[in-house]
Order: C-alpha cells, then sequence, then structure tokens
C-alpha cells in the first residue's frame, strides 16, 4: 500500500469514528432534552440490518433511573415481537399501558415493565423517507396515568429529528 493510501485509510476511520461519536452524542443529548421536557423516561433505538433495534439513548429525569435503564437496554432488542413490533414492521406508534394492553408486550419487556413498576409507554417509529430505521419511546414508571396529547406531540418532534440523525449516522457507522 501506498504512503498516500495508508493516510487515507488512518483518515478515513478517523472521520467515520469522529462522525459517528458527534451523531451518538446528539442523539443522546436530544433524548436528554425530551426526558427534561416530560419528566418521564426516553428511550431510542437504531433498527440494524437483521432486524434488532440497537440501543442508542436512555434518558430519564432521575440520573439513578437513567443509569438502570442503560444498563437494561444494553441489548439489541427483536423487533419482530412486543410492543415495537407494530412500531418497526408497520410503523405505527403504540400505546400501552398498565390498565389497557392492546399490543401485548415480548417476555423480556414484560420482566422489565415488572421489575420497574412500568405503568405506560409509547413507542414511535423513527424514519427517513418511507422506511423505518429506528424507534422512540417515552416510559412512564410508578405513575398510573397514560401519555398525554402533548406528551406524544413532543415524541413525534424528537422522532421526525431522529430521522435524519440516524440516516447519517448510518453512513458514519452501518448498523
Amino acid at each position: 500500500m501506498s504512503e498516500g493510501g495508508a493516510a487515507r485509510q488512518w483518515l478515513e476511520s478517523r472521520v467515520d469514528g469522529a462522525g459517528s461519536a458527534a451523531l451518538r452524542e446528539l442523539v443522546d443529548a436530544l433524548s436528554r432534552l425530551l426526558a427534561t421536557a416530560v419528566g418521564d423516561a426516553v428511550a431510542v433505538r437504531r433498527l440494524d440490518s437483521n432486524g434488532g433495534l440497537v440501543p442508542l439513548a436512555a434518558h430519564h429525569p432521575d440520573s439513578g433511573r437513567t443509569a438502570s435503564m442503560r444498563a437494561v437496554m444494553a441489548r439489541t432488542e427483536d423487533s419482530s415481537e412486543g410492543l415495537w413490533a407494530p412500531v418497526v414492521r408497520r410503523g405505527e406508534t403504540v400505546r400501552w399501558s398498565a390498565q389497557r394492553t392492546p399490543t401485548a408486550p415480548s417476555s423480556r419487556q414484560t420482566a422489565f415493565i415488572d421489575a420497574w413498576s412500568v405503568q405506560a409507554v409509547v413507542g414511535m417509529p423513527v424514519v427517513s423517507g418511507e422506511r423505518v430505521i429506528g424507534g422512540a419511546a417515552l416510559v412512564r414508571f410508578g405513575v398510573a396515568r397514560d401519555f398525554s396529547a402533548d406528551d406524544e406531540d413532543m415524541l413525534s418532534l424528537l422522532a421526525s429529528r431522529l430521522g435524519p440523525v440516524l440516516e447519517l449516522l448510518d453512513a458514519y457507522d452501518p448498523a
């Protein structure tokens, strides 16, 4: 390999790494802002080439809950079952609460719901063009109250802003 070729490879890996890190930081910052605005948890996942949902960000106004959420979210989630399935497969918004369950959670999601006293979840697709490339969710712990239309509107705003970011992230760091 020529000296110029080696330098290009070195530069490309550094540019891709820096671009990926900056975009992940942006996703993290945007999700933190929404968690602060709604006073509940926010989770963002990115769809990988195998149909799994890879965790990108998790925030709650209580930093202890944020750390716990991140630990639980460390694994890729199967998008073919549970609450994420209609979000990813059909691009639908899913509303789940302890009082009503139009979509059944997966066994892993049920364990999380039970362990953390989850009372309500709203999940929305993150899209680029017509293609679902991820998902964003609000999660309410402890308080038996559905999310409001205003909460859902703010989640929709976040999801719309995340679409181009996740698309660009894919260029730097393919899932």
